[in-house]
């Protein structure tokens, strides 16, 4: 991908109260999601394939930290080892991170980091190179036995260890109380009272840099 208008990529941490935009697009985006299918030799029937659910997808991105702006496609440059440092400190706290892609793609989710590699081109003096691994996270908590006619029955819930803030500033594509709900309260079902909360229709169309409260 070339620095084509529209096409972004954004790392957030703690509900996006810290991120950073890829200032060079990746040439190529690998995506990698495969089945967890086992196969079993039957007695008399011979070899049977059982066709089970996805694993979570992994994500390769491969770029650069640029030195100077010539082709940088973010609206911010930051020093190289200032996004080194970034990612670094982001998976040293075994948390994980949203990865955000506009354009063709289209990603909003929760990932991990698993591997961080850089390296300092020779002939381009304060340039990092990078390879940076990621897999999607799915939020999880303890199961919660409840009883419901004398049967007990189990349900799990997904925590989520994302730190709610008090007010937010509406970004570009948030223009919705159903976007903000699903993204800061991870339920967009709260889109009403959210919107009740701040005194407007659930329908009202939101506005870049305008304030809205979560709490």
């Amino acid at each position: 991908m070339k620095g084509i208008d529209g096409y972004h990529i954004h790392l957030s941490f703690n509900n996006d109260q810290e991120a950073i935009e890829l200032p060079i697009l990746p040439e190529t985006i690998t995506i990698k999601q495969s089945g967890s299918n086992q196969t079993y030799d039957l007695l008399n029937i011979g070899e049977i394939n059982v066709i089970k659910g996805l694993k979570l997808a992994g994500l390769t991105l491969e770029s650069y930290f640029p030195v100077d702006s010539t082709h940088v496609t973010s609206t911010v440059l930051l020093k190289p080892m200032d996004y080194v440092e970034t990612i670094q400190r982001w998976a040293a706290t075994l948390r994980p991170i949203r990865l955000t892609m506009t354009g063709t793609i289209g990603l909003y989710l929760p990932v991990s980091i698993e591997s961080f590699e850089f390296t300092e081109e020779g002939g381009a003096v304060g340039e990092i190179s990078y390879k940076l691994e990621l897999k999607q996270y799915l939020f999880y908590g303890p199961a919660k036995a409840t009883i419901v006619n004398d049967t007990v029955v189990a349900s799990t819930s997904r925590a989520s260890d994302l730190v709610t803030p008090d007010t937010v500033v509406v970004k570009l594509n948030e223009d919705t109380f159903w976007i903000l709900a699903k993204k800061y309260l991870n339920d967009e079902t709260q889109a009403a009272a959210l919107a009740a909360l701040n005194g407007m229709r659930v329908d009202t169309v939101l506005f870049a840099d305008q304030v809205i409260r979560l709490k």
